[in-house]
């Protein structure tokens, strides 16, 4: 149970998140807290789940939104499920800034 959707890993941060079945845009949608208490991100997308689509989506939409390549990003749980777990490698104060700016979005999202 985690009171924020981010979460120091070794080599960087995870971002809890759950994907909207297909939606009409590719948005984040806000701060959700989960049946666990934990707090994830919830996102929408157009893409469907088939074929790894839907996790493409996520790592170009969050890597477009915050200006971060998207090697930087990687499924690290969740790969074929609406929860997931995405890390970002590589911690830098910019990055810090970027996910600030996320928390900020979603809870006015």
């Amino acid at each position: 149970m985690s009171a924020s959707p981010v979460i120091p890993a070794p080599d960087g941060i995870r971002v809890a998140l759950r994907r909207a079945p297909t939606s009409s845009r590719n948005a984040i949608d806000g701060l959700a807290v989960e049946a666990d208490g934990s707090r994830i991100l919830r996102m929408q997308l157009t893409a469907a789940s088939e074929g790894g689509h839907a996790n493409s989506t996520v790592i170009k939409l969050l890597a477009k939104m915050r200006k971060l390549l998207r090697d930087a990003f990687r499924i690290a749980s969740g790969d074929t499920l609406r929860r997931k777990v995405i890390e970002i490698a590589g911690v830098t104060e910019e990055l810090r800034a970027h996910l600030r700016k996320w928390m900020e979005m979603a809870s006015y999202g």
